[in-house]
């Protein structure tokens, strides 16, 4: 088994996905990829307050932030074990079963693989928030 840990995001430069592949042609005998996004994100909101100074506050709420997951080639087994997690570990996923890529999966979308894609995207992902 081969795990490769990336920071590349879904960048175009030399650490990104596409750039990993051309530079590691044997990757296109890959089984599964699995792409886990922006996780361990706290939920925060707009608020209907604002501050003394004008600007409007936040919540941050007690539970992480949406999660939406996809499997590119529909697979019952995959599904079946994200069906089982959620209800194990009660992942707040948002999404009905999907096929959907992320950004991150989308530069691995040449190999024949299946990928896995889970990610959240709270209100102030790819932000300074």
């Amino acid at each position: 088994m081969v795990f490769v840990a990336s920071a590349g995001h879904h960048t175009p430069g030399i650490n990104g996905p596409r750039a990993s592949v051309a530079a590691n042609p044997e990757v296109a005998k890959a089984a599964m990829l699995i792409n886990i996004e922006h996780v361990a994100q706290r939920n925060f909101s707009p608020a209907r307050t604002t501050s003394a100074d004008g600007y409007r506050e936040a919540v941050a709420d007690s539970g992480e932030a949406p999660i939406a997951i996809g499997v590119t080639n529909n697979s019952p087994y995959l599904q079946q074990l994200i069906d089982a997690g959620q209800l194990r570990f009660g992942v707040n996923f948002i999404s009905e079963r999907s096929t959907f890529q992320s950004g991150e999966t989308g530069g691995w979308a040449a190999l024949k693989a299946a990928k896995v894609s889970v990610m959240q995207a709270p209100p102030l992902y790819h932000t300074t928030g």
